[in-house]
Formats: structure tokens, C-alpha cells, sequence
């Protein structure tokens, strides 16, 4: 078996991925714990800012240490890191009340970024068809109960938050086996976003969803915060994607 195949097999094996990022998430799964446990979720605080904003500023840091530069091979990994970023301040704004639009418009920019770092290729058009439709139901469930800036703020927001999961569903390509554990993340990281911006809208505006407002902040935060592990997970699979790239560019290079 050569390098580059010893490489891609690694990167689809699960024990291997476990092996090599697991360490590195143990104080994300630590501060989640901390916020679940310490963090007053009904109070304007501070401390619940803090408290909110400690696991991505970890998943920033799992980013960093994975690899960032300023060149081009770490494109991917600077969107994913600036979503991260933008994420937190939107994190910050959503734990006041009446700061609910700078949240979303934090929220908005982090998507922006997060579909950057996706791309467009390849397109999967039926991903694309099938996420428009889930956005046009979200739509018209909260269209009654929108007013203001809000008629406008909210409809940008679930487009945006529907273009970023058709380009996290597009990433992966089983046909293909143009596939990694740590790429498929990323795509569950982006239907997990769309399920936890989905309780938070609904319990926003007063949609009955059956759920208790306590347990429906808490499945939105748990959906959350795995989304956003997911996410960044993915700057794993773009650093050994660069590695292969590398070595067949050197193996080209050496036989021409």
C-alpha cells in the first residue's frame, strides 16, 4: 500500500480519526458541561455569556492548533475558524433579549463564511432542491408571526442557513467514495444547525412545539454545540486532504 492510499484509509477509518482528535476535544466537552451545569439559561448575565461562549472558544482553538496560516492550503480552515468567531458574537448577543437581531445578523455572517469554506463543487442539485423546500416549511410556519424588520431579517437568515446545509450535504460523495468520518462531520454538523436554529426560531416566536420552553433550549444548545463540534472537525479532513494533494503533486513532479 502506498503513502497517499495508507493516508485516505486512515481518514475513513473511525478508530484512527478517535485516536488522533479525541484528546483535543476533551476540554470542549468540558466547557459544555460547565455551561449545562453552572450557566443560569434564563438570566441576562455576564457570567452566562462567558459560560456560552467557552466551548467555541475552544473549537477555535482546536482549529488553530490543527493548523492556520495565511496561505492558501489553510483557506478552508480560516472560514471555518472566522464562522466559529462570528458564531461566539452571535452567541454573546442571543443571551439578551433585545439583542436578538445582532445575534442573527452574527449568525448570518457566520454562515456566509461557513458556505465559503463548503465551496460549490460539486453542485448536488437535489441536496440543494430538497433544502429549499425545508427553508420555504420554515418559512411559511413562521411567516404569520413576523413583523417589522423582521419580515425581511428572518427570511435572509433561513436562506443563508439553507444554502449552508446544502453545501455541507454536498460535501460528501458516497457514490464516489470521495468521503472522510471527519467530512461526513461536517455534514452532520450542518443538518444539526438547521435542527437547532429551527427549535430556536420556533420557540422565539411562540410556535407550540409540544416541548416545554426549559427542554426546548436545552435540545436547541445540545444540537448546537455538536453542529459546531461537527464543523470543526472538518479542518482535520482539509489539513489530510492538503497532505495528499502535496504528495501527488510531488510524485507528478518526480515523474515528469
Amino acid at each position: 500500500m502506498g503513502k497517499n492510499e495508507k493516508i485516505a484509509k486512515d481518514w475513513t477509518d473511525p478508530r484512527s480519526v478517535l485516536k488522533c482528535i479525541g484528546p483535543k476535544l476533551v476540554p470542549f466537552f468540558k466547557t459544555v458541561a460547565i455551561y449545562f451545569v453552572l450557566a443560569d439559561r434564563e438570566s441576562e448575565t455576564w457570567l452566562t455569556v462567558v459560560l456560552k461562549c467557552l466551548p467555541l472558544i475552544w473549537l477555535c482553538i482546536f482549529v488553530v492548533i490543527n493548523g492556520i496560516s495565511f496561505k492558501e492550503k489553510h483557506t478552508y480552515s480560516r472560514r471555518i475558524l472566522l464562522g466559529l468567531v462570528f458564531s461566539m458574537i452571535g452567541d454573546a448577543f442571543l443571551v439578551g433579549s433585545s439583542t436578538f437581531l445582532y445575534g442573527l445578523f452574527s449568525f448570518s455572517v457566520a454562515h456566509l463564511f461557513y458556505i465559503a469554506a463548503f465551496g460549490f463543487q460539486p453542485l448536488n442539485a437535489f441536496s440543494g432542491f430538497i433544502t429549499f423546500i425545508i427553508g420555504s416549511v420554515g418559512y411559511s410556519i413562521l411567516y404569520p408571526r413576523l413583523n417589522g424588520f423582521y419580515e425581511v431579517a428572518v427570511p435572509y437568515y433561513i436562506t443563508l442557513l439553507s444554502v449552508m446545509l446544502w453545501r455541507s450535504l454536498a460535501r460528501v460523495q458516497f457514490a464516489d467514495d470521495g468521503w472522510t468520518w471527519t467530512s461526513l462531520s461536517s455534514c452532520v454538523g450542518g443538518i444539526l444547525f438547521t435542527i437547532s436554529d429551527t427549535l430556536l426560531g420556533l420557540n422565539t416566536f411562540g410556535v407550540n412545539t409540544g416541548l416545554s420552553p426549559k427542554l426546548c433550549q436545552a435540545l436547541t444548545m445540545i444540537t448546537y454545540y455538536t453542529a459546531q463540534m461537527g464543523i470543526a472537525l472538518s479542518v482535520v479532513d482539509n489539513k489530510s486532504i492538503c497532505v495528499l494533494t502535496n504528495n501527488k503533486k510531488k510524485i507528478e513532479t518526480k515523474t515528469s
